[in-house]
């Protein structure tokens, strides 16, 4: 192995790997932070694979590069919005529905995303072992959305006037599609008369922001889910940073039982019932508002075979993959 920093990381194969030798010898896997210049990267033919790492918006033109084919499959990783609830307004449910009702997830989906999502109910993806799918759903409904704000207090101050109900600051990174997404939020949440304040910071002072819990709404990933015992490090009330992830400050007695009882649990069919309640309980409660499950994207030159996106988004099958054409790194 050779590192260097911020530049590359070149890799050997190990060859007593315990599912077979690796048939590249090795890799090199370059730091390319600038998805403009990864792109580029891509384009003179000097990146041979990029997982989830180019601007969805160009994936077309490479798909139309006879050089490059581009792999498509549904994935774990789970993007959503985030919510403080320490906050008086947030704490009230009824402010956390009306805020799921008033945001167009087929929309954005479909625009944003180019359709490369399926809308979000909950941490796990449909094809985890544990997934729930009757649980409470939210589609756009902005009349809905209205009316429990009402009901919560938050009423519209001049009807159809340019006055908001109230007003949230929104905090998110300088990624460009990020701040897109959150453009077109602003904009589905002004329409319920909800104001959104767009904040955007470099990545390391973002999430330094959300891991102390120094914010009112955001939206990230939790990618690659495999193991349902999430629902504890981000929902139970031990999980208040630094412990762990509960960083909205969410707080159910019933949450706290049922993730308890799921990691102490062994039997299969009843770890599923128990993270079925979970998932019931917690799409009602609306810590999070869930947004949608990006899918994996691969690029590939045409020389790569063999390899097989993962729903986790790993790198696993890179033991199966070899180079057409030629051979080595």
């Amino acid at each position: 192995m050779r590192w260097a920093p911020d530049e590359r990381v070149e890799l050997a194969a190990f060859a007593d790997y315990y599912a077979g030798a690796p048939k590249i010898p090795g890799i090199i896997i370059k730091i390319v932070p600038d998805e403009t210049i990864r792109l580029l990267e891509a384009q003179k033919g000097n990146l041979d694979l990029v997982q989830n790492a180019l601007p969805i918006e160009t994936l077309p033109l490479l798909e139309a590069d006879g050089r490059f084919r581009v792999l498509e499959a549904p994935s774990t990783t789970y993007t959503y919005l985030g919510l403080n609830l320490r906050d008086a307004r947030l704490a009230d449910r009824r402010v956390r529905q009306a805020l799921a009702h008033a945001i167009d997830r087929p929309t954005i989906i479909r625009e944003l995303l180019r359709g490369r999502a399926t809308e979000a109910t909950g941490l796990l993806a449909p094809g985890h072992w544990a997934y729930e799918p009757a649980v409470a759903r939210y589609p756009y409904d902005p009349g809905r959305a209205r009316a429990l704000l009402d009901a919560a207090g938050l009423a519209d101050p001049d009807g159809d006037g340019p006055k908001f109900r109230t007003s949230f600051s929104f905090k998110t990174s300088q990624n460009e599609q990020a701040r897109r997404i959150a453009e077109v939020m602003q904009q589905q949440l002004a329409g319920v008369g909800v104001e959104m304040t767009i904040r955007s910071y470099e990545w390391g002072t973002f999430y330094a922001d959300i891991k102390s819990g120094n914010f009112e709404l955001y939206t990230l990933s939790w990618v690659g889910i495999v193991e349902p015992d999430i629902y504890y490090e981000v929902f139970h009330s031990a999980s208040m940073p630094p412990a762990g992830s509960n960083r909205g400050g969410y707080r159910n007695p019933a949450v706290d039982r049922l993730a308890e009882r799921g990691r102490l649990t062994a039997d299969p069919i009843e770890r599923r019932g128990i993270y079925a309640e979970l998932q019931r309980i917690v799409a009602e409660d609306l810590p999070y508002v869930s947004l949608w499950y990006p899918n994996n994207v691969v690029m590939l030159k045409r020389r790569v075979e063999d390899f097989v996106p993962s729903p986790s988004g790993d790198w696993r099958s890179l033991v199966k993959t070899s180079l057409g054409g030629g051979h080595g790194q």
